[in-house]
């Protein structure tokens, strides 16, 4: 989970390289049980707060249960472990660990200056209506920063964090600290990920510097976009 843009589709390639571990695509599924407990998408109120606080213990695990129902059409390989990588889960962090405590939860974090233009510049099919206007996508990011902050205070380590700009230096690292769940030993198809994740002509997550075609290294890219808009963090 985390934001848009922040990098989750070259980890989960990377993940799902493992043998037991699927990939399968954004999940609609936690924000449809989130909405039945009063949330709205991209929205969480008082309402929805309150109606988690109150859950019986009886229907946590019915809850738990429900979703991984729902999830099994898209669970095809009958692998161990598998991913739901819808970024705005993030809204739900706190559901994920009341009604799947064993689930891993991985925060994908990214530059917010290179996340946030990244989120402006794109064209997305629906929803992330925060993404239209820049004031919106600072503020968005803000309160996602700081829920997961508010996490890691209340339930130290029950969030993992994984920097992307620290993945793309030193991928083999950043994996074998991941919960111990989802360890991945060094493949060749982690680098065949990196290669397929490479700069577009719409500017994917390294892709701000426009390098397509250009033989530089994924870190060498993703320092080169950072750098591009030095100017305008200076200018405030």
């Amino acid at each position: 989970l985390g934001m848009p843009r922040s990098g989750s589709t070259l980890v989960e390639q990377m993940l799902a390289s493992h043998s037991a571990i699927e990939g399968t695509m954004e999940l609609p599924d936690l924000a449809a049980i989130a909405r039945g407990l009063g949330g709205t998408e991209g929205f969480v109120d008082q309402r929805y707060l309150t109606a988690v606080a109150a859950l019986p213990f009886n229907l946590v695990a019915d809850l738990g249960a429900d979703y991984l129902d729902r999830t099994r059409i898209h669970r095809r390989l009958g692998r161990a472990h598998f991913l739901d990588k819808m970024p705005n889960n993030w809204l739900f962090t706190g559901l994920i660990r009341l009604i799947l405590p064993n689930a891993s939860i991985i925060d994908v974090r990214r530059n917010p200056l290179d996340c946030g233009l990244s989120n402006f510049r794109e064209q997305f099919a629906r929803g992330q209506g925060y993404s239209y206007n820049l004031a919106h996508i600072g503020r968005y990011y803000g309160d996602y920063v700081r829920l997961m902050d508010h996490m890691d205070r209340v339930q130290p380590g029950k969030v993992h964090r994984l920097v992307y700009e620290q993945l793309i230096d030193d991928p083999e690292a950043e994996l074998r600290r991941l919960p111990d769940g989802h360890r991945v030993r060094r493949r060749r198809r982690h680098r065949r990920a990196r290669r397929r994740h490479a700069p577009d002509s719409r500017g994917g997550p390294l892709g701000l510097s426009r390098l397509a075609g250009r033989k530089a290294a994924p870190a060498q890219a993703e320092r080169a976009a950072a750098g591009r808009y030095r100017h305008v963090q200076d200018t405030g």
